[in-house]
């Protein structure tokens, strides 16, 4: 500790702690900065918890996971994560005025209530596409199903990814820093469109009906027959994420019959109609 200054130094993963046990919280009061170098590959969890003093953080780029409570509750108004970081885990900044977030391309977890109770948070941005999708918390910016996101908040992601389904699914404002590259596309009805975008996240644009296209199957085709039957069977096993459009009429009987990669739909009613077994056959299914 050199002045208000905490400097941590070494390599590896840092210990976790108990709320407010860690060596330095004696000093809680002087800390106003911390600065950790080396190799540290991980903020121990509760490592900062309730530094109310502490505002501001630099990271290294060895830094893999921060840790469940490493900054809840501290006075941190920005935070940028490096491209190192693979997991933020619950709670990592919860209760906390951050204002702007900038997440790194290496992110795959963000862990349940990551950033919530941070009334003030305006911006996060994520620099790629980095989520997978088992991973994806529904929780990280409020700790009561999506009640009292952040009223000022803007997600800024490419279109397609799961960041952007995210925002556009709740109703939070989004900012495009860029559109991820489409895998497959095409027409699904006369004023309805597909596309699958890398990653997994499936996008059905446009208005009116989807085209009825297993129609002329028998009623017990198999699976792998209704699969073939669709304008997207090349690509079935790759959509992790299924998102309609506000616009959508319908969804066609058995459209995404045994696409048992896709886990999760969002969708907010608008179709009036979601055909006979549409869906049937997702693993991991969530709305």
């Amino acid at each position: 500790l050199e002045g208000e200054t905490l400097t941590i130094e070494g390599s590896g993963e840092m210990w976790d702690f108990s709320a407010e046990t860690a060596p330095w919280q004696e000093y809680a009061s002087e800390i106003t900065r911390v600065k950790v170098s080396g190799s540290v590959t991980k903020i121990g969890n509760g490592a900062f918890m309730n530094m109310s003093t502490l505002n501001s953080a630099k990271l290294p780029e060895s830094l893999t996971i921060i840790g469940e409570d490493a900054f809840r509750g501290t006075a941190l108004s920005e935070i940028v994560i490096p491209d190192s970081v693979i997991e933020i885990a619950s709670r990592a900044f919860m209760n906390t005025p951050l204002q702007q977030v900038e997440l790194g391309t290496g992110l795959e977890i963000i862990g349940t209530r990551a950033f919530a109770l941070c009334p003030q948070l305006e911006t996060v941005e994520f620099a790629s596409n980095p989520m997978l999708l088992e991973h994806w918390s529904e929780r990280i910016f409020t700790a009561d199903d999506q009640k009292n996101i952040p009223q000022n908040l803007t997600i800024l992601a490419q279109y397609g990814s799961y960041a952007w389904a995210y925002a556009a699914h709740y109703g939070i404002d989004y900012t495009s820093n860029g559109t991820l590259p489409i895998v497959s596309g095409g027409a699904c009805g006369q004023r309805m469109t597909w596309n699958l975008y890398e990653g997994g996240v499936f996008v059905l644009e446009g208005s009116g009906n989807m085209t009825e296209f297993a129609d002329g199957l028998h009623w017990d085709a198999t699976a792998e027959e209704i699969r073939r039957a669709s304008p997207w069977a090349n690509v079935a096993e790759e959509i992790r994420l299924l998102y309609i459009g506000d616009e959508i009429g319908s969804i066609a009987n058995r459209a995404f019959y045994g696409c048992e990669s896709l886990q999760y739909l969002y969708y907010d009613g608008a179709a009036n109609n979601i055909g006979s077994y549409a869906g049937h056959g997702f693993f991991g299914y969530n709305a």
